[in-house]
């Protein structure tokens, strides 16, 4: 599983890459080996509240996070028609996992009863990894149908 300071760190360094082809990150004396990566997602308005960032994160907030790190110009070529989760009620930022799933970017869980997204499970590094080699290279997104 990741931590919130992982899942802050994949954000910004994605982000930082499709704005301006990477930035230096380095934390200063005293500070969280994090504390550059949470400062770069609220000076550019990703981040806008303080999180536990030792806690580890769930589907719902790495996924939640990572869009809203996607830059506005990086097209999300809609590749799905639908993004129908069975826990869909259960989803906190449900326009960023349909966004994700559409862009063939998220594909979620096929069980014998439909296909859930499991928010509240931890994301693991391999969710993880797969879910940011989909947002910045986009030939390697998922069509479904």
């Amino acid at each position: 599983s990741l931590t919130l300071a992982e899942t802050a760190t994949f954000a910004a360094r994605m982000h930082s890459m499709l704005t301006v082809g990477g930035v230096e990150f380095e934390a200063e004396r005293g500070q969280n080996w994090y504390d550059p990566y949470v400062d770069y997602l609220k000076e550019n308005e990703i981040l806008d509240t303080d999180l536990d960032y030792l806690d580890v994160a769930t589907r719902d907030q790495f996924v939640s996070l990572v869009f809203a790190a996607v830059p506005e110009d990086v097209e999300l070529e809609r590749l799905n028609r639908s993004a129908d989760f069975a826990d869909a009620d259960d989803i906190d930022d449900f326009r960023a996992v349909k966004a994700l799933c559409r862009a063939g970017i998220l594909t979620g869980v096929q069980e014998t009863d439909g296909v859930y997204f499991y928010p509240d499970n931890l994301i693991t590094r391999g969710e993880a990894i797969a879910l940011i080699t989909r947002v910045v290279l986009p030939e390697y997104r998922v069509a479904a149908e």
